[in-house]
């Protein structure tokens, strides 16, 4: 399925392999996972740089951490690459955009 849309999200910290903790973007209410397709390195690094900047200043925005928090969130737009009850995966491209709200 393929077309744009938007989506509230929220930032899921979970362990990752090693015992390293890992930061993903799961949709506000459904908690389905948030993904983008074919990413290059650097453009990678800036958006773990801007998770974990959420992550780090959760005080400022408590709910941005929480499924059912309406206030904070994160909110990704662009073209849907995969859309499915487990994960939406957008085209990561020029049209892409992910802000705090």
């Amino acid at each position: 399925m393929a077309g744009k849309t938007s989506v509230r999200c929220y930032i899921d910290a979970y362990e990752g392999n090693g015992g390293r903790q890992g930061l993903r973007l799961r949709e506000k209410s459904t908690g389905r996972k948030v993904s983008f397709g074919e990413v290059e390195p650097d453009q990678a690094d800036a958006f773990v740089q801007f998770l974990a900047a959420g992550f780090q200043n959760a005080s400022a925005m408590p709910d941005v951490l929480e499924k059912d928090g309406d206030r904070d969130a994160v909110e990704v737009a662009g073209n849907v690459d995969f859309d499915s009850p487990e994960e939406l995966r957008f085209h990561y491209d020029v049209q892409l955009s992910y802000l705090f709200i």
